[in-house]
């Protein structure tokens, strides 16, 4: 991280490297993280080196793909005013992850094969999480889904409606 100085007219600004977080603040950041995430959507997560990892499979699963697939996907759920939280995640391929209610009656069969359901005993890191490029960011994050987090059937349903136009 930088920091710029300024300087009177005419001076370009110099700048100088402010120290990046500790290891004892990224622990106390993810602590109090877990926390939050227990206290608003009771959420079980474990904190593994500099992760925050979220346990899927109890009532709440993941739905992965490319980034480019899963912006169209955003765009097309906006579109039907559904909002699920989204979560990229790191590594040399960029994927999103949209969080997802399970009732346990959800319609699975059919989909799509860019798609990847991710579900008991899988784990996903959540912000704060570092990463080899920064901290993770929410894309969506789960405070905008006003009336909770949505269920499968709907995405599922818009994945399916996207990939029969491809």
């Amino acid at each position: 991280m930088t920091e710029l100085t300024i300087t009177r007219p005419g001076v370009l600004p110099q700048q100088r490297t402010l120290p990046g977080p500790t290891e004892d603040s990224l622990a106390d950041l993810l602590r109090q993280a877990a926390w939050r995430y227990r206290a608003d959507h009771d959420w079980h997560t474990e904190i593994i080196g500099n992760q925050l990892m979220l346990s899927l499979g109890r009532d709440l699963l993941g739905v992965c793909m490319s980034a480019g697939r899963a912006g169209e996907i955003n765009h097309q759920l906006r579109l039907y005013r559904l909002t699920y939280p989204v979560l990229p995640l790191p590594g040399p391929r960029p994927r999103w992850v949209f969080l997802a209610s399970d009732s346990g009656r959800a319609h699975r069969t059919g989909t799509p094969y860019f798609v990847a359901l991710l579900d008991l005993n899988q784990r996903i890191p959540l912000p704060p999480s570092g990463t080899s490029s920064g901290p993770l960011r929410w894309i969506v994050p789960p405070e905008r889904c006003a009336d909770g987090i949505p269920g499968l059937d709907p995405i599922l349903a818009v994945i399916r409606t996207v990939a029969a136009h491809l």
